[in-house]
């Protein structure tokens, strides 16, 4: 197929595919992940101090102006390993009542991340059938990162069009 260079925009695209408008054609800008000072040094302890796999969960609001603040990371119940990390079924709702019982809004329970401990950061198989199977709300971001704080973050937007979106974190 035959590459087209969109005029003034860095995108490059093949013919017949779908490509985010990120220019002045835009409606509103590009999304993007805004992660506060002490909440990105609170995750890159996580990751850092961890040499196996994990989970990691958060706060996000979205703001007028397209980008997703991640306010509060959380530790749900799973398992870790090597090379898995799970969420405890059985536990979860109890720990979903207790965050509210503590005055969280669990709606805006929007961030999941997990490690690849020494590995490299991205989202392998299994990561992506866990976004497209696991969540009910209409968005979720997800991360993936590593002990050198090297992360790979996405958006997934399921109502009204599903759609997935690289993020850079800001």
């Amino acid at each position: 197929m035959k590459k087209v260079v969109l005029p003034e925009s860095p995108l490059v695209v093949k013919f017949g595919m779908a490509a985010l408008i990120t220019d002045v054609d835009a409606i509103i800008s590009a999304p993007a992940l805004f992660v506060g000072h002490d909440v990105y040094r609170e995750l890159c302890f996580h990751f850092q101090s961890m040499r196996h796999e994990f989970q990691l969960m958060g706060f996000v609001k979205k703001s007028e102006t397209n980008v997703f603040l991640l306010s509060e990371l959380v530790v749900p119940p799973h398992s870790g390993g090597q090379v898995h990390a799970e969420i405890d079924e059985h536990r979860f709702p109890e720990w979903l009542d207790e965050l509210e019982k503590a005055g969280k809004n669990i709606q805006d329970l929007r961030f999941q991340a997990h490690s690849h401990g020494a590995g490299t950061a991205f989202f392998s198989p299994e990561d992506v059938d866990t976004i497209r199977n696991a969540y009910t709300c209409d968005w979720m971001v997800s991360m993936v990162g590593n002990q050198a704080c090297k992360f790979c973050v996405r958006l997934d937007v399921y109502e009204p069009v599903p759609i997935s979106i690289h993020l850079p974190i800001l």
